[in-house]
């Protein structure tokens, strides 16, 4: 009985730390106008869910409110990259879509709905690599690229299992605030984690 009292005090404890995590976010989003501030705060999230992976037990707060204002610049850099680039392959699509039903067009449009495949792909992964490179441009890209390419089937999954999580969010609205970032942030950094260690055993070995 005790064993089962211990673990539902374990799944509780973790309930209330993803939703105050999930909560931090979105503060710190508002606080950052929500353009500047989705990059840093989610660096934090990722950062968090790194050190209870490691470390255990930390500061929630502090360490948040920390990883937050030493990664605003560095990290929004990224984020104004990520939302350009979302806004050219947005633009593309439309402009595409608005073409005459040609062979080219057709060709242009698959290029396209690739990309940007890859693109979303590539940012399962992308925080969860900065996060462990510390925001090192130089081996953040060359790290994205590999894992999206060379770990396909990882990224794959990351993909699939946050998908799942967004359709259980449209069918229960009420947990986007405490849930909709910290959940999948924590199936991401579970992944990744294992995707990490797993290199660097085997660069060891070699």
């Amino acid at each position: 009985m005790s064993t089962l009292v211990d673990k539902i005090d374990l799944i509780s404890r973790w309930v209330v730390k993803l939703a105050y995590l999930n909560i931090l976010w979105f503060l710190f989003c508002i606080a950052g106008g929500v353009i500047l501030g989705w990059a840093p705060a989610t660096v934090g999230v990722f950062t968090i869910l790194k050190k209870w992976d490691e470390e255990g037990h930390i500061p929630i707060f502090s360490t948040f409110f920390y990883t937050y204002k030493k990664a605003f610049i560095k990290s929004n850099i990224s984020g104004l990259a990520i939302e350009l680039l979302a806004i050219i392959f947005l633009a593309n699509f439309y402009i595409l879509f608005q073409q005459p039903n040609t062979n080219i067009s057709r060709f242009f449009l698959i290029g396209n709905g690739t990309l940007i495949t890859m693109f979303i792909l590539s940012l399962t992964i992308f925080f969860p690599i900065y996060v462990h490179y510390q925001g090192e441009y130089k081996v953040i890209l060359s790290e994205v690229i590999f894992t999206t390419l060379g770990k396909l089937p990882i990224t794959i999954l990351n993909l699939i299992l946050c998908g799942l999580w967004g359709g259980i969010l449209f069918y229960f609205p009420g947990l986007i605030f405490f849930f909709c970032i910290s959940i999948p942030a924590l199936i991401i950094t579970l992944i990744s984690q294992h995707c990490f260690k797993r290199r660097s055993y085997t660069l060891n070995i070699n």
